[in-house]
């Protein structure tokens, strides 16, 4: 029982074909890739700003309304 278990196991694991690594990437995914990655860091700049002048924002109410 044990021994045809750890064989079906044994064939099951055979059965796996061995791995191949994915291509390297071409050219143009590159590029695109390299355009995807500023966009994000652009975006990223922009809604850290916007944060920063929200803050800002409210601190001078704040100021404005202890003064």
């Amino acid at each position: 029982m044990i021994a045809a278990s750890a064989r079906a196991m044994h064939d099951m694991i055979q059965a796996i074909p061995p791995y191949e690594p994915p291509p390297p990437p071409t050219r143009g995914q590159m590029i695109r890739s390299d355009i995807a990655n500023a966009v994000a860091i652009a975006v990223a700049i922009v809604l850290s700003l916007a944060v920063l002048l929200v803050v800002a924002y409210v601190v001078r109410l704040g100021w404005e309304a202890g003064a």
